[in-house]
């Protein structure tokens, strides 16, 4: 393996155990904030990876990792495709077994039970009633609004390593080689933070992993192409950003 590609390999990975560990170890002392700077750091780990890839391979540092924020309309284009994205999956969950729409959103408080007191779970039962609009619709604006945005920062830290170093570094596989291989590690990327802190699937931690790593891999695509028609690897992180942003639409 080439001396860039395994030092950015190493940095990134290593550096994602190392924060992981870091929320794990301190988690119940510091709370939601302490969550909210784990998450934040753990996204930036990539960028550290090919920064340090470009050292070790000489010349240049950002400007070949598409650090330059380029006006193109692929930065609109990239939120635009991940809130389709996430609408599909709207629709494909209510084609599973046993789920049903609740406009209501009872399945949604029932879990919030679990971690809210009983009174403020009735103040937001209350605030939902008084809204104009249902709460589904009132997030779509803005989900497109955070991902390009304060969403597309924190997810720069990422797609700065996997879409500005790591798949022009594996471009002799091709478009969809490379975006898959791409979208493995991505994925793959995320075990720490799954594993040890329970992200997105605290009940199913291992096969969370896994499972996530296969929603990389379907995601890569998306993001490889609207990066490199940009040719700035801020225009996946509108996508991407939107993409965590609209994440809970299902929900």
């Amino acid at each position: 393996m080439p001396k860039d590609l395994l030092t950015f390999l190493a940095v990134s990975y290593g550096l994602a155990v190392l924060v992981a560990a870091a929320g794990l170890h301190f988690g119940e002392a510091g709370g939601q904030v302490l969550g909210l700077v784990v998450g934040v750091v753990y996204m930036f780990t990539p960028m550290v990876g090919a920064v340090a890839a470009r050292k070790v391979a000489g010349g240049p540092v950002w400007g070949p990792l598409g650090a330059r924020l380029v006006v193109s309309r692929w930065l609109f284009v990239g939120p635009a495709l991940a809130l389709v994205t996430c609408l599909l999956a709207v629709g494909a969950t209510l084609l599973m077994p046993g789920v049903r729409c609740t406009p209501g959103m009872e399945g949604l408080f029932e879990r919030l039970a679990a971690t809210l007191p009983p009174e403020q779970l009735a103040e937001a039962r209350e605030a939902v009633a008084k809204l104009p609009v249902h709460p589904f619709f009132l997030a779509i604006p803005q989900a497109f609004g955070a991902g390009l945005t304060i969403n597309a920062l924190a997810a720069f830290g990422e797609e700065i390593g996997w879409r500005g170093y790591l798949t022009p570094r594996l471009g002799r596989l091709g478009f969809w080689g490379a975006s898959g291989v791409t979208g493995a590690i991505w994925g793959l990327w995320h075990a720490p933070l799954i594993v040890l802190l329970g992200h997105n699937y605290p009940e199913h931690p291992g096969e969370g992993a896994l499972l996530f790593a296969l929603v990389c891999v379907l995601l890569a695509p998306m993001h490889t192409r609207v990066a490199t028609r940009a040719r700035t690897s801020w225009a996946a992180a509108t996508c991407h950003g939107t993409i965590n942003a609209a994440a809970g639409l299902p929900l």
